[in-house]
């Protein structure tokens, strides 16, 4: 087993668009009944795909896991019955006059949630997501809202509408006044964050004069790729997170809610972001909302030499058939996520269709008539596995739709500690993901300077976790808030067989003082760093946390590309991306650590290269800055050519900030001209450039590293956001 070393605990500013913090301190005696309220809306048509309205409970069979149910809670929702009422009312009296806007909303359902208000009505969610949107598709979703609203929206229909752009907000509570909607959907701004948009794949492989190989990316001008999975899977789980939040906001209401979720696709990145799709995926189901994905982009053209809005691919792509297979599997992996939050939660996705009001039509379909079944699982187990559920109906010719199942809840609090150990045990090995306490991961790579060994060849891999402190239950204790986590990670090689070559198992105890607390909870996320020391190769890397009050878990796995340094030219370090540096000494007011490896006692004896100056270089693993912060950029070069009189290097370093395909700004050339210490071959490379003069929006941040003594020079390119 390789060394390991374990850095430090960081609380970072980081933007967070669904930064809230529950009380979580309770007063008095805690009652908990372990009797399972499960609740399933079953639509039932004929053959022709009428609603059938003259069931009765013991015509229902619920099973779960293939044991049948006892059905407890027994509802028809028909919506022809409210309107019917609606009918015979008198005329509304005449609209009153305008008034200011209300304030803006942070929840849906905001008043009391009473059956009156919400029996026998359609619930419709409009959610836009304007961070995936560009302005005609945004401009086209729009529309199609507008037409429904004008035209088939009925009495019976309460809609709301949910905007996604750099945050979360409610742009209008349920209602069915259609001035009030069309009046939200005008004040829409479209395009806002449309620069959040994930990019297609940049993977680019080699191509030889024969042929044979294929360049599948698109021209950029230069045979440097822009490297944006980092991002990529940190824009995508905002996302996620962004509809789970919304099926958090409506897990009071029993009745069936519809959530129309209007994008340009939704791509993941693969294992990556499948914990939070399963989170999102839960959530929905345990609030009872099916989500109805639109495509937003309709039928697609994909030219086979691409459309205009991007170069034109190198290589023999063009000719091959490689690009446009490029581009469809792009937009299949886009769309097969849309499928994936649909069926998983009972709706139905839309997708290659320029008539998106067919949408409007399905969930009033859907919603006509249903019937609403709760039971009490008889299985008492709160092993937090998946259970499927089935719902058939006495007698022929019946169509029905239902959720497939949910995953059982897990009291933590019962654990003991060896049971506690062995949950982690269990976790870290498990095939499926964990998803309640959602987090991301960067992982980088720097040359090992090991003084013993000045020739060895391993490379330290510091990683850097980042999870939101809103998920966060804090405990108040005295005139301090605190919080406990279990880290496990572990790296394997799967040229070994998947062997595992790396470990880290610590305990962090956190304690804040009410200042730091407040600044963290207005926004804020808690970071924590660790590294291995690997040899060059590719490897497997999985992380688990644990919060140790709820007992919330939360997995991320991820490939790991280990790079061979003799192999390369011009040898370099990752390039870090920073928003933070922080004292060496800070946090140790804050965070206490019980390290578990032995391993780890040897520490102190090997230099942390993003430690400069006494000062940690933080890394901003999502790379999504504010204009009031400063950008700092640090990346090491090995090896570089010495200047035989000067007896030193001659390293010149400069950046270039592209915003939509256009040089804003350059900063002037930097020479470096000496090594990190006497002995060493090492050369740090350190910029910081104030974001204030950078507009919102999104930007390629193109690196230029020349060796004049060695007539070498490299480019890098790395995304980043300024919101």
């Amino acid at each position: 087993m390789h060394k390991l070393i374990l850095l430090i605990l960081i609380l970072t500013l980081m933007l967070n668009p669904a930064a809230t913090l529950m009380p979580q301190v309770q007063q008095g005696p805690t009652f908990k009944v372990y009797s399972d309220l499960v609740l399933v809306d079953v639509v039932v048509n004929d053959k022709k795909g009428n609603p059938i309205r003259n069931l009765a409970k013991k015509d229902f069979h619920v099973f779960e896991d293939g044991v049948e149910q006892s059905i407890q809670i027994f509802r028809f929702e028909d919506i022809s019955q409210f309107e019917a009422e609606r009918a015979k009312e008198p005329a509304p009296a005449p609209p009153a006059p305008a008034v200011a806007s209300p304030p803006v909303q942070k929840t849906l359902a905001s008043q009391k949630a009473d059956e009156a208000r919400y029996s026998n009505r359609r619930l419709i969610v409009m959610m836009f997501d304007l961070s995936s949107l560009d302005i005609p598709d945004a401009i086209f979703a729009r529309k199609s809202a507008e037409e429904f609203i004008h035209t088939k929206i009925s009495p019976a229909d309460l809609v709301a509408i949910v905007v996604m752009a750099a945050t979360l907000r409610v742009a209008q509570d349920f209602t069915s006044d259609q001035n009030l909607l069309i009046a939200a959907l005008n004040k829409l701004k479209l395009g806002q964050s449309s620069e959040l948009t994930a990019q297609a794949p940049t993977d680019t492989t080699s191509n030889d004069i024969t042929g044979t190989s294929e360049n599948t990316n698109e021209d950029t001008s230069d045979a440097y790729a822009l490297d944006e999975t980092q991002f990529n899977i940190f824009n995508t789980d905002r996302k996620l997170m962004a509809i789970e939040s919304v099926a958090n906001m409506l897990k009071d209401l029993p009745e069936k809610k519809s959530l129309i979720h209007f994008s340009s696709g939704l791509q993941t990145t693969g294992i990556e972001n499948q914990s939070q799709l399963v989170a999102t995926v839960n959530a929905a189901n345990r609030s009872n909302m099916s989500i109805y994905a639109v495509d937003a982009r309709g039928l697609i053209a994909t030219p086979a030499g691409g459309d205009a809005s991007h170069g034109g691919t190198g290589g023999t792509a063009m000719f091959s058939g490689a690009s446009q297979r490029s581009g469809l599997s792009s937009i299949d992996a886009a769309q097969e996520t849309l499928t994936t939050l649909s069926e998983d939660t009972g709706g139905r996705a839309f997708l290659d269709t320029n008539d998106l009001g067919q949408v409007f039509d399905q969930v009033q379909n859907d919603t006509n008539a249903y019937y609403l079944l709760g039971y009490y699982s008889n299985n008492t187990r709160h092993d937090g596995r998946f259970r499927k559920i089935k719902v058939s109906v006495d007698g022929a010719d019946t169509k029905l739709r239902f959720r497939p199942g949910y995953f059982a809840p897990k009291e933590f609090g019962q654990f003991t500690k060896s049971e506690r150990e062995h949950q982690l045990d269990e976790a870290i090995n498990a095939d499926s993901p964990f998803t309640d306490l959602p987090f991301i991961l960067g992982a980088y790579s720097f040359k090992a300077e090991d003084p013993q060994n000045p020739k060895n060849n391993q490379m330290f891999v510091p990683v850097s976790l980042r999870l939101p402190s809103s998920d966060v239950p804090f405990s108040a204790k005295k005139d301090r808030k605190e919080a406990d986590f279990d880290f496990v990670g572990q790296v394997r090689d799967p040229a070994r067989g998947d062997a595992m070559v790396s470990y880290v198992r610590d305990v962090i105890h956190l304690k804040l003082d009410d200042a730091t607390y407040s600044r963290i909870a207005a926004g804020g996320s808690i970071q924590y760093d660790t590294g291995f020391y690997l040899r060059p190769g590719n490897y497997k890397m999985k992380f688990l946390i644990r919060e140790d009050q709820t007992g919330k878990m939360g997995s991320f796995e991820q490939s790991l590309a280990v790079p061979d340094l003799s192999k390369q030219t011009l040898k370099m370090s990752s390039v870090i991306l920073s928003s933070q540096l922080q004292p060496v000494d800070q946090q140790a007011s804050m965070v206490r650590k019980n390290a578990r490896d032995s391993l780890l006692q040897e520490q102190d004896k090997i230099p942390n290269p993003l430690i400069q100056d006494q000062k940690k270089i933080v890394p901003n693993v999502g790379h999504v800055f504010s204009p009031k912060q400063t950008l700092y950029v640090f990346f090491q070069v090995y090896q570089p050519g010495v200047d035989p009189e000067k007896k030193r290097p001659h390293v010149d370093l400069a950046l270039l900030f592209f915003k939509n395909g256009k040089k804003i700004y350059e900063t002037p050339e930097y020479e470096v001209a000496q090594f990190k210490g006497p002995s060493s071959d090492v050369v740090d490379c350190n910029f910081s450039v104030p974001l204030s003069q950078l507009t919102r929006g999104r930007y390629t941040l193109q690196l230029v590293v020349t060796d004049r003594v060695a007539d070498t020079h490299i480019y890098q390119r790395l995304p980043f956001v300024v919101r």
